[in-house]
């Protein structure tokens, strides 16, 4: 048994749950800032409700691709 590798094993372990748990947190305030329900949310990205609960609760994450799509319908510049 190499140590280094079972030492890697839990780092990265702790780092995408550390990573998880941001996602949730950020996908919680993003929708609370701008006052949006978990079912609107969940037309607006195309994913189920059962989706949008998994999410919000943390137990999946989205893919890179609906990430980002939610990235971009997130993102608002409202400076002048």
């Amino acid at each position: 048994m190499n140590l280094g590798s079972v030492g890697l094993k839990n780092l990265w372990g702790s780092w995408v749950s550390m990573a998880e748990s941001r996602f949730t947190e950020n996908f919680t305030r993003l929708l609370g800032l701008h006052r949006l329900s978990q079912h609107f949310t969940a037309q607006l990205l195309g994913v189920s409700e059962a989706t949008m609960s998994a999410w919000m609760t943390g137990k999946s994450q989205p893919s890179l691709a609906k990430a980002i799509d939610i990235a971009e319908k997130g993102y608002r510049d409202d400076r002048p």
